[in-house]
């Protein structure tokens, strides 16, 4: 705070959870917990500033509302700092419909009532009541108008697909050409990283500088592109893309965002291509409760859930999976809300056994062991199936059919009611009679040669039947899947090596244990423990994943709640364990993105087994995954921008009431109201810490996924960013971003001239920043069309997502 001597006084706050003493102060009134808080922090620093009694009388001075007329200056800013980043905001889909309709339905109740109609009442009193409706209406229509556009205005805002303002990528060694070595030692950003994650120091061969021959020895280091320039990232992706699809070499997208925001920046890209979804959002518990208003706490979580889950149904293919782990808060709610969100699935409840030593609130009746893993799957296709079984692994099943219905009787089967023939001495089946005709007598006793003859006959007498038929008995005997056991009782026995075993509804053991699994393992990871709470057992989300994809190693796994970064560390260690080519998508926000889930997920590909944050063994996997991060919604509010109207619009009364909104921030960049003159240096103006800076926005990785585009190649020729690729149409693109200007629509066309060749000759559309004559040099062979990027970007930016509020 700046004093009007141009002195500042500085207060520190500190953001924390409470302690136990602190909760029993203020749970008396948990509705206003802030405001007391609020009231004790303002009353101790008043108290500190009798020190300073210009500042204690510029501060203390009177600022009253109606509802707190005791208010101070600085009780005014304490409480909008803290509402503004508690607040919870709702934007309405339909404000304008919704209170149109209420208006009407005020107008019809309580200003012309039925009772005006009678006809005792005179002409007169109807008049003046239909003068009362028009003059109502007439205004409250305005209102509502003026509020609907901003109420609108904010929904656009909302729905906008973000831009990308950073993307890197991580890469192990074994992936990097080794010409570029000798600059990667020179890197000490790098250096230390290596050092804090991978405790390299303790290595035969580490130094304090680095060698390329060190490097060599160690190709499961990862290096992380955000520590080098961009001249040495476009020359690493050249050769990336050199080597074959840049896209199909990537292992996994870490994105880091609000989840929705992401969803609907994805969605083009992977509609369609993710195999499983495997969300853990939070529980909606007091162990983990949303920071949501308690009058709207169940209809907001599920609001939040909704929204995603809706979303994210676009991104599974045919046969996909969906699968959210939830506890008994909202099991009954989240079961109905799925079941809506997924018609035509089927919900398939597995009770998880995750905490074993029992957990629960000091008031619950029981002591909690499990949670629930909800699995949505396609009515009609049988997908989920449990573990592999080993290889040589035999199931051994009684050969007669249990039961005593149609299907299990010789009168409904009598083509497998037959004798097996037996050596006693031997127990060896040595032949097999033909079925007697139905309702025949059939001989019981030995043969003449002494074998015993076996019918499929229970203790009780009762007729039964084979599990084979007398036409296919024959195949099984040849293949060795029949045996005799004590010359009385007969096994089919199958070789089960490669094939599933069923998926049990109640998961138990120690690997299910989300302590030694998740809470621990993660602390032996990460060195440390309390860096995020309650961890999935990596076991049971490999175990969902495995459940949901059976027979598919190459799948996409979607986790937009991705907490701790299991759901990642699950794919890894799955790939590991067969050889599987399955990639992750991960979506959070938070700091925990940078100071877990990132280190995390290096941690895993780097090595599998790690005790008090170092790695046991350095038994890495090859891996190249990209992390992102987008643009906020805050972000876009902070970057927009107001311009003053023309004079005649301002005094325009339709003007103020639905449109001065959409006119007056259209030169905003946020929402692409600057050209891309240089995309290099497209900026927004966001605010950081309380400081505001300009970020630069990534336009060439926004329009890749706005576009859905699968990446093959990127490469910078003579000034210009190529990149190609194929669309969800399955049309070959080819993007150039240029620098409007060093190079004009002339320049371009001699730049094209010269590397034409370079592309692909299935090219089908091509889209360059700023104006451009190429479709002029197209000759009568090629079919390609050259189009403006800016139009096909703001209209992919702002069109319907697909999810209407």
């Amino acid at each position: 705070m700046q004093g009007e001597d141009g002195k500042e006084l500085r207060i520190f706050f500190e953001h924390r959870p409470l302690t136990v003493a602190e909760k029993d102060k203020y749970k008396a009134n948990k509705s206003k917990k802030q405001n007391s808080i609020n009231r004790d922090a303002e009353a101790r620093i008043f108290a500190e500033l009798e020190r300073l009694p210009e500042w204690r009388a510029d501060l203390g001075r009177s600022d009253p509302t109606e509802a707190d007329p005791d208010r101070t200056l600085l009780g005014k800013h304490m409480a909008a700092y803290t509402s503004k980043n508690s607040f919870d905001y709702f934007i309405h889909k339909d404000l304008g419909g919704f209170l149109h309709r209420e208006l009407d339905s005020y107008l019809k109740s309580e200003v012309i009532s039925v009772d005006n109609l009678k006809p005792d009442i005179p002409p007169s009193s109807l008049a003046r009541s239909l003068v009362q409706v028009r003059a109502i209406k007439s205004v409250g229509e305005k209102i509502i108008d003026f509020i609907a556009q901003i109420e609108d205005f904010q929904k656009q805002l909302w729905l906008k697909r973000k831009f990308v303002l950073e993307t890197h990528y991580c890469i192990t060694l074994d992936k990097v050409p080794e010409s570029l070595y000798p600059e990667i030692c020179t890197n000490e950003d790098q250096h230390q990283e290596w050092r804090n994650l991978f405790v390299i120091d303790e290595l035969d061969g580490a130094g304090r500088k680095l060698t390329p021959d060190f490097l060599a020895c160690n190709p499961h280091l990862i290096l992380d592109t955000r520590h080098f320039d961009r001249e040495f990232v476009d020359r690493l992706l050249a050769e990336l893309s050199e080597a074959g699809d840049l896209e199909g070499q990537l292992t996994g997208l870490l994105v880091h965002s609000e989840n929705f925001q992401a969803l609907n920046l994805l969605r083009r890209k992977y509609q369609g291509q993710v195999g499983c979804i495997y969300i853990d959002p939070p529980y909606n518990t007091q162990a983990s409760e949303i920071l949501y208003k308690n009058n709207y706490k169940h209809s907001s979580w599920l609001s939040l859930i909704e929204n995603r889950a809706y979303l994210s149904g676009f991104f599974l293919k045919n046969r996909g999976v969906f699968v959210c782990a939830i506890d008994d808060s909202e099991m009954h709610k989240l079961s109905h809300l799925l079941e809506i969100i997924f018609p035509g699935f089927v919900r398939n409840v597995v009770i998880v056994n995750h905490h074993p030593g029992g957990a629960g609130l000091a008031d619950a009746n029981l002591s909690r062991t499990h949670e629930y893993a909800l699995f949505m799957t396609h009515a009609g296709h049988k997908v989920l199936q449990g573990k592999k079984r080993d290889d040589g692994e035999i199931i051994t099943t009684a050969l007669m059919r249990g039961g005593s219905g149609d299907n299990n009787a010789r009168s409904g089967r009598p083509n497998s009611f037959y004798a097996f023939l037996i050596d006693v001495e031997s127990s060896e089946i040595v032949g097999v009679e033909h079925p007697p005709d139905a309702d025949a007598e059939y001989p019981k006793e030995p043969t003449k040669e002494g074998y015993r003859r076996i019918y499929p006959i229970s203790e009780n007498g009762f007729e039964g039947v084979w599990r084979r038929s007398y036409q296919s008995v024959h195949r099984s005997l040849e293949a060795g899947e029949i045996v005799c056991k004590n010359s009385k009782t007969l096994y089919l026995m199958k070789d089960a090596s490669g094939k599933r075993k069923p998926l049990f509804s109640n998961w138990t053991g120690k690997l299910c244990n989300a302590t030694t699994h998740g809470t621990n393992l993660l602390k032996n990871m990460m060195g440390r423990g309390g860096l995020f709470p309650y961890p999935k057992s990596i076991f049971t989300v490999q175990r969902c994943i495995d459940a949901s994809l059976p027979d598919e190693t190459d799948s996409i796994i979607l986790d937009y709640f991705a907490g701790s970064g299991t759901t990642g560390h699950a794919v890894m260690d799955l790939n590991r364990e067969d050889g599987g080519k399955r990639k992750f998508v991960l979506i959070e926000m938070g700091h925990h993105f940078d100071d877990v889930i990132l280190p995390r997920v290096k941690k895993a590909a780097y090595s599998k087994e790690w005790k008090d944050g170092k790695p046991v063994d350095r038994d890495g996997t090859t891996q190249l995954f990209k992390y992102i991060r987008l643009e906020s919604y805050e972000d876009t509010l902070d970057s927009l921008v107001v311009n003053q109207p023309d004079e005649l619009l301002r005094d325009h009364e339709e003007y103020q009431l639905r449109y001065s909104l959409g006119i007056e921030t259209q030169g905003s960049a946020s929402l692409l109201g600057t050209d891309f003159t240089d995309p290099e240096k497209y900026s927004l103006s966001v605010v950081r810490d309380g400081l505001r800076k300009e970020v630069a926005a990534d336009l060439a990785e926004t329009f890749n996924l706005l576009l859905g585009l699968r990446v093959h190649c990127r490469k910078r020729l003579q000034g210009v960013l190529a990149i190609e690729g194929v669309n969800p149409e399955g049309e070959r693109c080819l993007i150039l971003w240029r620098n409007l200007k060093t190079m004009d629509a002339l320049g371009l066309d001699d730049w094209f001239g010269r590397h034409r060749q370079s592309f692909s000759r299935g090219v089908k559309r091509i889209y360059v920043n700023g104006d451009h004559t190429l479709n002029a040099l197209r000759t009568s062979q090629e079919q390609w069309q050259a189009l403006t990027t800016e139009p096909v970007f703001r209209r992919l930016m702002f069109e319907d997502s697909g999810y209407q509020l």
